[in-house]
């Protein structure tokens, strides 16, 4: 089911209407300060996902808290303690209210998302298949279940090469370390 967002809303109501009252007495200039321009984006985008009453774009709004916000100090001088108030309101709702409700709503995404993705992929491996060609993941592939499925033919291998050196190991996809383990362990 989509996430039920009528209580992060209302949250996200109350800390907008503090965000307006707060940024009509913060600098124009917020120089390097991140949390400034989002306190005067984030309540527009809130009216803009009001008026147009879709879901996604309500998740636009939270997603704004996911990247964080780097406040300075020296912007903030008029009230430092304001500052630390602030950054704690910030980090209350990106933790206890935007990050859930993305998760979730990234989880409801999840399904239909993998099921539209499956399908292109089933089709493209038909058309390969159909045209006698493989790519380089199939050549991979391919390999891996030889190796897994044939334990004779990992006997072989194993026999040919007494040693296995990987340049640039880290750059190595799983496919490739699966292929190295049933080259180089034991059945």
């Amino acid at each position: 089911d989509p996430p039920d967002i009528r209580r992060p809303l209302q949250l996200l109501d109350e800390y907008c209407d503090h965000m307006e009252r707060l940024a009509h007495d913060l600098p124009e200039d917020a120089g390097n300060d991140t949390l400034i321009p989002k306190y005067r984006k984030i309540p527009l985008m809130l009216r803009q996902a009001k008026h147009r009453s879709e879901l996604h774009d309500f998740i636009s709004v939270f997603e704004e808290f996911t990247g964080g916000a780097k406040p300075v100090k020296k912007v903030w001088k008029s009230s430092p303690a304001q500052l630390d108030e602030e950054l704690a309101r910030w980090n209350f709702f990106k933790d206890d209210v935007a990050t859930p409700l993305i998760k979730q709503w990234q989880e409801y995404l999840y399904e239909p998302l993998l099921r539209a993705i499956m399908g292109g992929i089933r089709y493209y491996d038909a058309i390969r298949l159909d045209s006698g060609k493989i790519n380089f993941q199939d050549l991979l592939l391919h390999a891996s279940r030889l190796l897994r499925d044939y334990p004779v033919i990992r006997a072989h291998f194993r026999k040919c090469f007494h040693g296995l050196l990987v340049d640039e190991f880290q750059d190595t996809d799983p496919i490739q370390a699966e292929v190295m383990l049933y080259l180089t362990s034991d059945d």
